[in-house]
């Protein structure tokens, strides 16, 4: 693998990371789309950068360019796209005309007029030289980049400070992007400058997740533990260390450690050892796949679907073991034993597997199709074992590899009928749930279409594609997001509650035994090439190393501490759960402020002897039980926002929705009385108890009606001042409706009136109501809307999830 085509693949994969990060979480999600869109066009020509580097012939370079150009050709009107609409500029016209010069560029690019030639350069790789079209595109293609730039930095002046900080941080990545990977442009012009700066791509999406945990970029925040962060750096550091090392043997050893110095000298020796690090990286994927499957199992409940996704955590670590063991056995007996009892004994069955978990998670019945999948499985097993499937063959750079007979036709059939049709299903259900499970099949859908498109990468080889199957690298991406799933949204009923230190030693001790594992790797390695001086070499390296790399973890740990979790948490979490409180026992404390006045009123006139001893207690008496009352609801209001803050798998009981909403309308009478509001009650007795916290859900129907009378109270007295609400059971959920006759709510501010610290009140108003009611009602699994239109009232809805029993979770 050449230099250049490494920096494609570092660049493709932090590019089409992040753009996946930004799409799941943003919460703008017209500028998450565009920025995925955009994340997703720099990755194709990132990943296209890889088979240019491996082209071995003229043609298959210019075939291999045109085809990455056809993302280059849409990543100018995308970012034009994304920085018009980051900085709220509007010009549609602009946007749509630009799309479509990059979509007339796009079938010029497969012409001779744009790319005529491909030319043998630098020793290592072929090059496409630029026709007259190519120099038009450049000009027009760097031209709007840069305006994008300009856009930026005319915004920059004159937005708020926040805003500000996340341009700069902007500018600063994409400028860096864009100038490094522009020098891949050079040499179409018949400048043969080595294309180096195509490793400062992947910069970007660090700088700018940087920028997203900092200052909350595209208002995605994350909360990032400290553990993770160790993790990371722990892992990079260990990465640099295996490479010193390496170069610190080959010096003890008195060898000639210059041609490691180069990159292109240690790109061409990894390239000579690919297999190895292919196996290696196979076996490792059926570690942690047995691993997983055991941890699910014990620490899961005993339920089917978690049984059955066990059974394909062990299909997929008994066909990645395989895999890696067959493509490095000595003789085709060895390479066929490993493809039959391991790789394809695992391979036919994660389809079904997969299907059958996807069924059970969804609770959906299809007997017939799947007990017809087993049964095919079952003979595709067969016609595995006795030899019917397939052969081996010698196939640089392993080994060994599958040769396919006619029937293995029936098995990639089976193979991609099956697994497309349960993503069909798993895609559909993900589009119309809504809470935690959203969550929940989100992550199911991504982690195995990752790993899926990954693991199908093996079988290019078969049909003779001149493509390395990187992809297997990518197959253990399921596992940690699944991991993540589990440990965030509750997957599978699994609860965890990860401490620092465990979590801590369990990453140490992983990146341990890969350490040791890669020195050992290296030792032998050179060992079989200088002698058995390079295990001990080896060994005195790794103590001279590690004298040195505990100081440099420790630094960084203290830096990070002091630099960045002090203001993340600062900043972000306390601020939030901090306005919640607030922002809660806010009114009832108001409340208690007025009677408490009159009381102190009342008393100084019995003194004077204005009043009635009789009169005056009588008073008195009514005002502290009025007292009494808000100071308990204040509590009780304090109470709710810690559970609602802390966690969201409290245990909640079954209550009755038609009493929480009575309990929310009293506690709102002094709202309801000043502005003579009419309340329209239409919630049937019939609806059933649901599951969840009184206290919560009362905050929540409280907010709304609180919101809808203060809407309503600079309404002029001929209007009507009515508020409607509404509850009804509604395809599986129960829906409750709260309408208002007010001056109703923006079509753009539907969304917005749910972050937090966004409020339509002026300098009166907090900004967290709306916010609280939402984290809330996500807590017990439902969704929170807003509709309605200028002069129309507005309107809320609320689902909550029954379950089979018509309970609500």
């Amino acid at each position: 693998m050449t230099p250049f085509s490494f920096s494609g693949l570092l660049a493709g994969v932090f590019s089409l990371g992040f753009g996946l990060f930004v799409l799941i979480k943003s919460t703008d999600k017209k500028i998450g789309r565009i920025w995925f869109l955009f994340a997703l066009s720099v990755a194709s020509w990132e990943f296209g950068a890889i088979w240019m580097g491996l082209a071995k012939s003229a043609q298959e370079c210019l075939l291999s360019t045109r085809i990455s150009y056809i993302g280059v050709a849409l990543i100018a009107p995308l970012f034009y796209h994304f920085v018009r609409t980051f900085v709220e500029i509007k010009s549609y016209k602009s946007i749509l005309m630009h799309y479509i010069v990059g979509i007339i560029f796009i079938p010029m690019i497969f012409t001779k007029e744009f790319f005529w030639r491909a030319d043998w350069i630098w020793g290592s790789l072929y090059y496409a030289r630029g026709g007259i079209l190519h120099h038009i595109f450049f000009f027009w293609w760097t031209g709007l980049v840069l305006y994008s730039h300009y856009l930026l930095f005319r915004a920059y002046r004159s937005v708020s400070t926040v805003k500000r900080d996340q341009i700069k941080y902007f500018f600063v990545a994409t400028a860096i992007g864009y100038t490094g990977g522009s020098l891949c442009y050079l040499p179409n012009f018949g400048i043969d400058l080595y294309p180096w700066g195509n490793f400062t791509v992947f910069l970007y999406p660090i700088i700018m997740s940087y920028a997203i945990l900092k200052h909350h970029l595209m208002d995605i925040n994350v909360v990032i533990r400290k553990t993770l962060i160790y993790s990371l750096l722990t892992a990079g550091l260990t990465s640099a260390y295996v490479g010193t090392v390496t170069l610190l043997a080959r010096l003890l050893e008195n060898q000639s450690a210059t041609p490691l110095l180069f990159p292109a000298e240690l790109f061409r020796w990894f390239s000579r050892n690919i297999t190895i690090s292919f196996s290696f990286s196979c076996e490792l994927t059926a570690l942690f796949s047995l691993a997983f499957a055991f941890f699910v199992f014990f620490q899961g409940k005993r339920k089917p679907s978690h049984l059955i996704w066990c059974c394909m955590c062990l299909a997929v670590g008994t066909w990645s073991l395989g895999q890696g063991r067959s493509v490095t056995a000595p003789t085709p007996e060895e390479s066929m034993f490993w493809l039959r009892w391991f790789d394809y004994l695992g391979a036919i069955l994660i389809p079904v597997f997969f299907y059958h978990f996807v069924l059970l998670v969804l609770s959906i019945e299809q007997k017939w199709l799947l007990w017809s999948s087993y049964a095919l499985a079952f003979c595709l097993e067969g016609l595995s074992l006795t030899g019917a499937l397939y052969s081996v063959r010698s196939y640089p750079p392993f080994t060994y590899y599958t040769v396919p007979f006619p029937p293995y036709t029936l098995f990639l059939i089976y193979f991609f009928g099956l697994v497309l049709y349960a993503f069909v299903i798993l895609y559909r259900h993900v589009t119309k749930a809504q809470g935690q499970r959203k969550n929940q099949l989100k992550y199911i859908f991504w982690a195995n279409i990752l790993a899926f498109s990954g693991g199908c990468t093996s079988f290019f080889p078969l049909f003779k594609v001149p493509i390395f199957p990187y992809g297997v690298y990518a197959v253990p991406i399921y596992i940690v997001m699944t991991t993540y799933a589990i440990v965030r949204h509750q997957l599978m009923d699994i609860s965890l509650v990860v401490r620092k230190t465990l979590l801590y030693s369990l990453v140490s001790a992983v990146l341990a035994a890969i350490y040791v594992a890669t020195i050992t790797l290296m030792a032998h390695l050179l060992g079989g090439r200088h002698g058995s001086a390079s295990a001990f070499s080896s060994a005195l390296a790794a103590i001279c190393i590690t004298l040195l790399f505990n100081p440099v973890r420790l630094r960084i740990q203290r830096f990070v501490d002091r630099h960045f979790f002090r203001e993340a948490v600062d900043q972000t979490v306390l601020r939030e759960i901090t306005g919640a409180f607030v922002h809660e026992i806010k009114t009832p404390l108001s409340n208690i402020a007025l009677p408490a006045e009159l009381t102190l009123m009342d008393m100084e006139d019995l003194k004077k002897g204005k009043s009635l001893a009789d009169d005056v207690i009588l008073k008195i008496q009514k005002r502290m039980k009025y007292i009494m009352d808000q100071a308990l609801l204040a509590g009780s209001k304090v109470e709710a926002v810690r559970e609602a803050t802390v966690a969201d798998h409290l245990a909640k009981g079954e209550l009755d929705l038609r009493q929480v909403l009575k309990s929310s309308l009293k506690h709102m009478d002094e709202h309801l009385r000043h502005p003579r509001v009419k309340v329209q009650f239409d919630v049937p007795a019939s609806l059933g108890p649901i599951r969840g916290s009184a206290r919560q859900l009362e905050i929540v129907f409280a907010n709304l009606i609180k919101n809808a009378a203060e809407a309503m109270a600079e309404l002029p007295a001929n209007k009507p001042h009515e508020i409607h609400i509404q509850a009804a059971k509604n395809d599986g959920h129960v829906q409750v409706r709260v309408a208002d006759t007010g001056p109703g709510i923006k079509p753009e501010d539907t969304e917005r009136v749910f972050r937090s610290h966004y409020t339509t009140k002026g300098p009166g108003g907090a900004g967290m109501g709306l916010y609280l009611c939402r984290q809330i009602i996500q807590t017990h699994g439902g969704s929170i809307k807003a509709t309605g239109a200028r002069d129309k009232g507005a309107v809320f809805v609320i689902e909550l999830p029954v379950d089979r029993n018509g309970a609500s979770k």
